[in-house]
């Protein structure tokens, strides 16, 4: 079979995929409440000034996790989920 026979197979699965993942309704994500926690304590260590790296120390934590915490609901609000 020649390699340009497989796109259109490719690209229908893919619009399938597609389709289905828009119908799949997202369920809410909850934050358990020590999250919640560690979240506003580094908001507080960031509005006081502290760097990421600081923080990061401070908590015990990787600086993704610090990242995370402090950025990704803004991301997630910003994308609408």
């Amino acid at each position: 079979m020649p390699p340009w026979g497989l796109l259109p197979f490719l690209r229908l699965f893919q619009v399938d995929f597609n389709i289905q993942r828009i119908l799949v309704p997202r369920r809410p994500q909850t934050e358990s409440e020590e999250k919640q926690a560690l979240r506003a304590r580094a908001q507080v260590l960031r509005e006081e000034g502290m760097t990421y790296p600081e923080i990061a120390d401070q908590l015990g934590i990787s600086l993704g996790a610090t990242w995370n915490l402090l950025n990704k609901h803004l991301l997630s609000d910003e994308i609408g989920t």
